[in-house]
């Protein structure tokens, strides 16, 4: 009972901290507006349309993981 307590307790204590990560979070500059998909597809060296064959997600040598798309039009 007193650990359960102290879980609970311990977990309220950490509430604001984590409701509070995404409010700390970078802002952009004022005017900034965000590029359309189109605007973005007009300024690429290369668009590829694919589909994922697989994913593996990450350990610690390499966090991001790695995916396998296979391209279907470039």
């Amino acid at each position: 009972m007193r650990s359960a307590l102290r879980l609970t307790a311990l977990g309220l204590s950490l509430l604001p901290l984590l409701s509070a990560a995404p409010a700390a979070a970078c802002s952009v500059i004022e005017g900034y507006r965000v590029p359309t998909n189109l605007e973005l597809a007009e300024r690429a060296d290369l668009i590829l349309l694919g589909t994922a064959e697989s994913a593996t997600p990450g350990g610690d040598e390499d966090p991001l993981g790695e995916v396998v798309v296979r391209p279907v039009a470039l």
